[in-house]
């Protein structure tokens, strides 16, 4: 029990360091420099940043690992306990300003998930003008937008898996935020992964490997459900979409060829949890059980 909470913690760490700040406005002047790829348990300051950590296209893992700066791949025979992918956007507003949300938009499989909600499905928080959640609407008290949404891994599986997103902007919530408007900017999507995760030997960690030969880029397809299109993975990443005036554009990735029940609109649920404007240290922590990375 204890191996698999520090696993989860550290598999949290990924999915959202660095959403505390949601999206960020791109300032090509002052890029930010790039995050230390490591972060131990007990370290209370993670690295900020894209939890990506700047993974080469070429298929090559970080360069270093989370302990000694020197990744290896996990040996070949050593089984993976799931996969992962994150969904990136990029918003250029009307006057020009480019807005980016990376450090959420994360789904996959993994041993000790579930189809419903589990631990490692992370409630949607901050105070961001832009972000990509996944809405979860048959959930029950648990209905909400969600920062990731893991499925169980099963390697034999052959079987069509869908997952719900939107690009969401939060203009105002309960009268009380009067963000960036983005309803009338353009935006494009992109993927990241897939990563393969794997347990450590020593039960105390994970390695993540990028899979650049995974057959799931043959087999994912972006459905824009607002507008009736499918687009294939070499196809989406290159299309430019419109926010249309709406607070929230949705989409679906889906692996496995799609059917029309794909194309149907998200219905509504009947308990709803908004994005919570908790600061993450205070209040979106809960005590005692699998949450978020240390607070700063």
């Amino acid at each position: 029990m204890k191996t698999k909470l520090l696993l989860s913690s550290l598999l949290a760490v990924l999915l959202l360091d660095g959403c505390q700040s949601g999206s960020t406005e791109k300032n090509s002047a002052n890029p930010t420099p790039p995050p230390s790829a490591s972060h131990k348990p007990g370290n209370d300051n993670p690295d900020k940043g894209s939890p990506d950590n700047g993974k080469p296209d070429n298929g090559n893992p970080d360069e270093g690992n989370r302990d000694n700066g020197n990744q290896t791949p996990p040996p070949v025979t050593l089984q993976a306990s799931g996969w992962y992918m994150r969904t990136t956007v990029e918003a250029t507003a009307p006057d020009g300003k480019v807005y980016v949300h990376k450090t959420a938009g994360v789904f996959g499989a993994l041993k000790d998930s579930e189809a419903g909600k589990d631990k490692h499905d992370i409630n949607a928080f901050g105070k961001a003008a832009l972000y990509v959640v996944f809405p979860q609407t048959d959930w029950g008290e648990n209905n909400g937008d969600y920062f990731s949404d893991y499925r169980t891994y099963n390697p034999n599986s052959t079987g069509r898996q869908v997952w719900t997103f939107q690009v969401k902007n939060n203009v105002v919530r309960d009268g009380q935020w009067n963000l960036i408007d983005l309803r009338d900017a353009t935006f494009t999507l992109a993927l990241k992964g897939p990563f393969k995760v794997y347990k450590k030997k020593d039960g105390l960690g994970y390695d993540e490997v990028k899979d650049p030969n995974s057959a799931l880029k043959n087999m994912i397809h972006l459905v824009d459900v607002d507008n009736d299109r499918e687009y294939g993975y070499g196809e989406f990443q290159n299309e430019h979409f419109s926010m249309e005036n709406r607070a929230a554009r949705t989409f679906r990735w889906v692996i496995g060829s799609v059917s029309s029940e794909d194309y149907k609109d998200l219905p509504a649920p009947a308990n709803v949890q908004d994005i919570a404007p908790a600061s993450v240290k205070e209040e979106v922590k809960p005590a005692g059980k699998f949450g978020l990375p240390p607070a700063p």
